[in-house]
């Protein structure tokens, strides 16, 4: 007789071992996708800012470069104003981004637009 099988308990031991691996890896990888669905491409908030910048300057009068203030955006008025096109997709994911978004520009003490974020409120 030839004994070359696994037993049952030698199967149940594997199965367990790789049931408690799985267990610790699957919440982290779960993690790390909802991670970077919830960021934004650089590159899209690159276009973002860069209208956001022009829009700015277009309009000197509503937004004049002083040293210390901060202004904020809407991706709406950015829309409306023909710098984006709605609906704005992030490049990455595919996910579109949300027209109630501002842009948060501060001017440094050079004059010049510096800072800029992407939030939710200002």
């Amino acid at each position: 007789m030839n004994n070359k099988a696994f037993t049952l308990m030698e199967l149940l031991a594997t199965i367990i071992i790789i049931a408690l691996i799985t267990s610790l890896a699957v919440p982290a990888v779960i993690n790390q996708i909802a991670d970077k669905k919830s960021k934004i491409d650089e590159t899209t908030k690159i276009m973002i800012y860069n209208a956001a910048e022009l829009y700015m300057s277009n309009n000197q009068y509503e937004y004049p470069k002083l040293s210390g203030n901060k202004y904020c955006i809407s991706l709406d008025k950015l829309v409306s104003s023909g710098l984006l096109e709605s609906p704005i997709k992030d490049f990455k994911t595919g996910s579109v981004i949300a027209l109630t978004k501002k842009v948060s520009i501060s001017v440094n003490t050079n004059n010049e637009y510096d800072e800029f974020e992407l939030v939710d409120e200002c």
